[in-house]
């Protein structure tokens, strides 16, 4: 067995961009606004950062599984 990581960092990257969706939506659910023009409550996007997120980390933590 070898110590080289098995990762997949473009998908870690996207399940971060996941996080950030909902971070920013519940930011704008509270009027705390972070960037004057940048507002997505209201449109979902929160509950498709967690459904990506859940999804994303399930499947990497399969396929971390399945390697092993």
């Amino acid at each position: 067995m070898s110590n080289k990581k098995q990762g997949m960092p473009q998908l870690d990257g996207l399940r971060g961009i996941a996080v950030l969706l909902v971070l920013f939506s519940h930011a704008a659910n509270v009027d705390y606004v972070l960037f004057e023009n940048f507002r997505i409550a209201g449109n979902g996007s929160g509950k498709i950062g967690v459904w990506l997120f859940f999804v994303l980390s399930a499947f990497l933590l399969t396929n971390q599984m399945l390697n092993r």
